[in-house]
């Protein structure tokens, strides 16, 4: 009977095993983006040319920039559709929503915060030009969306939710949490506020470490003046860690270079970006070309442009560094 009994079990998982392992392998392969032949995709104005490099890095060539805008928007979410929503939720405050309690700190964390409003006052203070580059990347992530609803990417079923429509409010709160990773002293600053709270603003700038040969402060005027609950940093960390977000961290460094020091007389720059590694990386190379804008470098998926790299007359690039008030401008 036992016999019998281990039999049917090995012969179920022997047959078992294959079909949902297959099932899972296809549901996986049918989500992977176009890489070859054409689409008809409605809000075109005009044809586009997407082409993948050695290296899998996508050029895109449009007639006009609200083209090639929408394009990227596609480009982008078809490969980075899962990163670009878990980083607008993480933003927003709306982890929980899908990944349940675990991801209860990070939402309390920045609802605290308020990207999300800064990031609706962003959108209102726009000008209209900028605003309709944002529409229009907007555009492009939902019309992969629109067409992929059937072939979503293996995270989504396995999570069991799916994606909602893109919003140009969502790449300027992608922009903030941008900026938020670049507070590495936030962890600094949040004791601080504990301190002052506990002490006053003036007492615990007086605890505050200042450069060397520099007095303390006094009369701290950024004092903060705060009686509500306390972020949980400790707390945030584990969550994101759980779940593979990225971290505020390192920002990296840059270095620029004068002709005469150079081998060929040209300036050189340099961008070394720094950051708690993810899967998949924070940022995503790709090339733009239209009329009006010609540019190669990297991007950060959620958001139009190339945010560091160079066209055919610059480079440009960024770093962080830290400020404080006895210091001077």
């Amino acid at each position: 009977m036992i016999a019998r009994l281990l039999l049917t079990l090995a012969i179920t998982f022997a047959i078992g095993l294959p079909i949902v392992g297959g099932t899972y392998f296809w549901s996986a392969r049918r989500a992977e983006p176009v890489y070859d032949g054409q689409l008809a995709v409605a809000g075109l104005e005009a044809p586009v040319t997407l082409r993948y490099g050695a290296h899998a890095i996508p050029t895109i060539e449009a007639e006009n920039l609200a083209d090639l805008l929408f394009a990227q928007g596609y480009a982008v979410a078809a490969e980075r559709m899962w990163q670009m929503d878990r980083m607008r939720r993480l933003a927003g405050g709306r982890l929980a929503e899908v990944f349940g309690e675990i991801a209860l700190p990070a939402d309390r964390f920045f609802r605290a915060l308020g990207l999300h409003r800064a990031a609706g006052r962003s959108l209102a203070a726009l000008e209209p030009a900028a605003r309709a580059q944002l529409e229009a990347y907007a555009a492009g992530v939902n019309a992969y969306l629109a067409g992929a609803r059937k072939r979503l990417p293996l995270e989504y079923l396995l999570a069991g939710f799916e994606p909602e429509t893109w919003e140009p409010r969502d790449s300027l709160l992608i922009a903030e949490y941008l900026a938020w990773m670049l507070s590495f002293n936030v962890r600094e600053e949040l004791v601080f506020l504990r301190l002052a709270a506990r002490l006053g603003g003036d007492q615990a700038a007086a605890l505050l470490p200042v450069d060397e040969g520099l007095s303390r402060p006094r009369g701290f005027a950024g004092a903060p003046r705060y009686s509500g609950p306390i972020p949980d940093f400790q707390a945030l960390q584990h969550c994101l860690e759980a779940l593979g977000l990225p971290q505020p961290g390192a920002a990296g460094s840059s270095w620029a270079l004068q002709g005469p020091r150079t081998e060929q007389g040209q300036a050189l720059l340099a961008g070394d970006l720094q950051g708690t590694p993810t899967l998949p990386g924070l940022w995503y190379q790709l090339e733009l070309r239209a009329p009006e804008l010609q540019a190669t470098g990297a991007s950060l998926p959620g958001m139009p442009f190339v945010l560091i790299g160079h066209n055919a007359h610059l480079a440009w690039t960024w770093t962080a560094a830290t400020w404080s008030p006895s210091n001077g401008p």
